[in-house]
Formats: structure tokens, sequence, C-alpha cells
């Protein structure tokens, strides 16, 4: 994760390989090489990695959620295509990923808004990953300028800034920012 966070995404995957290779059974368990392989464009091994996680822990809403968006780059970005084949998982515990996770999975406006409202009014963690990932999903839909701005409003809080500094998502939104020129 420590290369994936410089930007050396190709030197993480590389690293979560040979983990793989010295010992097969820790892929599923290595959800972070999802990541990797979604901001390689690797989205059909990124499908998979996501996949072989959510088998092995089916309450993983994020999981579910990475593999959308990696099917939904497979497919020329159409996330409507993608929700046929979505993962089925358990609730999750934490509010801000249940409307993320509605919102990826009906794509309404009123989900949207829910999840905007997060955004603005929620506590510092939740403020954090609902503009992360209405980043994400104004991405899969090819609003880049949505993406952007959305992405910006992440990294600039709190959370980001202060206590979450070592969250891998945190570390996520500045991989993004930067690999998709918005620094």
């Amino acid at each position: 994760m420590a290369a994936f966070a410089a930007n050396r995404v190709g030197e993480s995957i590389a690293l979560y390989d040979k983990m793989i290779e010295a010992n097969p059974a820790s892929k599923p368990y290595l959800w972070q090489r999802g990541l990797s392989l979604y901001y390689a464009d690797r989205f059909a091994d990124g499908a998979e990695q996501f996949a072989a996680d959510v088998a092995v822990n089916p309450n993983d809403t994020e999981e579910q959620i990475w593999h959308l968006l990696c099917l939904a780059r497979q497919q020329g970005g159409s996330l409507e295509a993608a929700r046929k084949s979505a993962l089925k998982v358990g609730t999750d515990r934490r509010p801000v990923m249940r409307a993320v996770q509605q919102l990826f999975l009906s794509g309404g406006e009123a989900e949207e808004r829910e999840l905007a409202a997060i955004a603005r009014d929620g506590d510092v963690g939740s403020r954090f990953y609902a503009a992360l990932y209405l980043s994400l999903y104004h991405e899969s839909l090819g609003d880049q300028a949505a993406a952007e701005a959305r992405m910006r409003e992440a990294v600039d809080t709190d959370y980001a800034r202060g206590g979450g500094r070592s969250d891998p998502m945190v570390e996520l939104a500045r991989v993004a920012m930067q690999r998709r020129g918005w620094q």
C-alpha cells in the first residue's frame, strides 16, 4: 500500500502479485490490490479481485462498489449495465456506506441528494467517504468536472487532512487526484 500511496501503482501490483505467489490463499484478502488494478486500468483483473474478496467477506459493501466500478469501466462506462452483475453483500453498519450502496445500485436522484447531504452535514469521516464515492460515481457516469470537484472536496475534508491521513481510502483519493491530473 505504501507503493500505491506514492502513486507507484504498477510497483504496488507487482508487490501484491509476489505476495500471492508466495501464499496463493492470501489473494481474496488483498482488496488493496484491487484498488491498484483499478488505477492501472486493469478493470477485469480488478473486478476479479473484488469478487474474490466478497466471496470470503460477504458483508463488504466497499468491495461490492469497487466491483461495480470495474465492471462499468469494462463495459464502456455503463454503471447501469454493471448493476446487472452486482455482487450480493450484507448490510453495512455505517450509514454513509449504506447511502453509497443505494446510490451505486439504483442511481436515483434522491439517493444522490442523500449522499450529497452527508458530504455536507455528516460527521467528519462520513463527509470524506460521501464526497469520495460521489466523485467515483460521477466518474463512472463520465462527468469528469463533477468527479474532480467531489474528489477535491474529499481530500480537503478535516478527515483527510487530520486523523484519517493514514486511512487507505484517503491515500486512494490523493492518488486519484494525481492520476487524473487534478493536482
